[in-house]
Order: C-alpha cells, then sequence, then structure tokens
C-alpha cells in the first residue's frame, strides 16, 4: 500500500492481518457459541410437539471456547508485537487487537464459569 508517497511498513500490513485473523476468530468462535446454546422453545414447537434440545452441546462447546482462546494468544502476540514498535512517531496502539484481547479473555472466562 502507499500512502502519501511513502509505501506502509511490513509492521502496519502484518499488524493489520493479525486484527483481521483475530476478529474473524471471534466471529467463527461466536456461530459455534450461537450452535451449541440450548434451543429456546416457540410457540410452533409447543403447538406442533416438536422435540427441541434443551441442553448444552458440549464439543460445539468446547470448540468455541477453544477457539476464543487462539483469538486472545493471537491479540496477545500481536499487541506485543505492536508495543515494540511504539517509540516510533509514525506507528500507533492497535485498538482492534486490544478489543479482541478484551473480547477474548471475558467471553473465554464467561464461558467457562458457563459450563461448570
Amino acid at each position: 500500500m502507499i500512502k502519501n508517497g511513502k509505501k506502509t511498513d511490513k509492521f502496519v500490513i502484518f499488524i493489520r492481518f493479525m486484527d483481521i485473523i483475530t476478529w474473524t476468530l471471534i466471529f467463527i468462535a461466536m456461530l459455534f457459541f450461537e450452535k451449541a446454546r440450548p434451543q429456546t422453545e416457540t410457540i410452533f414447537d409447543i403447538r406442533y410437539s416438536k422435540g427441541i434440545r434443551n441442553t448444552w452441546n458440549i464439543p460445539m462447546a468446547e470448540i468455541s471456547l477453544w477457539v476464543f482462546v487462539v483469538a486472545a494468544v493471537l491479540s496477545i502476540v500481536g499487541l506485543l508485537i505492536n508495543l515494540g514498535f511504539l517509540g516510533d512517531k509514525k506507528h500507533h496502539m492497535s485498538y482492534g487487537l486490544l478489543l479482541g484481547l478484551i473480547l477474548s479473555l471475558s467471553a473465554s472466562s464467561a464461558f467457562i464459569l458457563l459450563l461448570l
């Protein structure tokens, strides 16, 4: 990428790549979490006597938890690399990685407490 006649550092491209990968993993983990949750009963389920699953799907829940953990590890690695380059004036903190780390860690801890 060229910005104002200067090439973007490989560092910036790598941090953006880590940010995109982290948020993609968080989105995938949320999809697995949605599949793992117990199904809610609707009026049509009651009317037509459709059997619904009212327990957690534990294998899907474990996959969701591990994907959250991998997203947190990638966020930590990206933030540590980012902290190494913060002394330069042209680099700044990646807030996407920071928010991804906070979301991943809080979702992982809440998920562990929920399944206990």
